[in-house]
């Protein structure tokens, strides 16, 4: 088993998983405060262009890890639909635009999709990055999976690197520091909200004793 095969099964592993943290808190939490509704469409975007990418180059670990986030990503977008965040047209329209649009364009130069996917996919960040700084809460952030998100943004771009497409790596050098910036703030944030529901409970029970 070579060094390139294990990079690419961690990977795999790390890129089935990261995107599901916020799918679960989402759920979980019935709550979508601090997700950016332009940010997460941006990102949708983004990961289709991939996915596309992905299968059109037959690279099997991006291929399977795209498919997944994909998968949460619609999950996640879903949500912002129930909440009222977003009107439904947004999700569908995105979903089949860029699907045909990445389509179109593989099929005239898969080297231009995959410029097309970095800088879409790449650039998929900034708008939630923004939105952590202006927005004051966090309650719906998931702190799991901006830090696995790091951790997968480094493993990828090590194996781009090991398998000479420097596309996979690429999108890295941007995701990785705004995705340390949003689990950071967002962690400050809800420690500080659950030790202010610990002393109000507290407070609460002091009063009724």
């Amino acid at each position: 088993m070579t060094f390139t095969s294990v990079l690419g099964a961690l990977c795999l592993v790390l890129g089935i998983s990261f995107a599901w943290p916020q799918v679960i808190r989402v759920y979980r939490v019935k709550s979508v405060e601090g997700i950016s509704p332009r940010g997460q469409l941006h990102g949708l975007s983004g990961c289709v262009l991939w996915t596309v990418y992905s299968y059109v180059q037959a690279i099997t670990p991006f291929m399977i890890a795209n498919t997944f986030v994909l998968t949460a990503m619609i999950l996640v977008t879903a949500a912002l639909v129930r909440h009222r965040k977003m009107p439904l047209w947004h999700l569908l329209g995105v979903l089949a635009g860029f699907a045909a649009f990445g389509i179109g364009m593989s099929m005239i130069s898969p080297a231009i999709a995959g410029w097309f996917a970095i800088v879409i996919g790449a650039t998929s960040i900034i708008p939630q990055a923004v939105y952590v700084l202006r927005y004051a809460n966090l309650s719906g952030v998931s702190i799991g999976m901006y830090g696995l998100m790091v951790v997968n943004g480094i493993a990828w771009t090590l194996y781009g690197i090991a398998i000479g497409d420097l596309l996979v790596s690429f999108p890295n050098l941007i995701l990785v520091p705004c995705a340390l910036m949003i689990s950071a703030k967002a962690l400050v944030y809800q420690r500080r909200k659950s030790r202010e529901s610990a002393a109000a409970a507290e407070a609460a029970e002091l009063a009724t004793a």
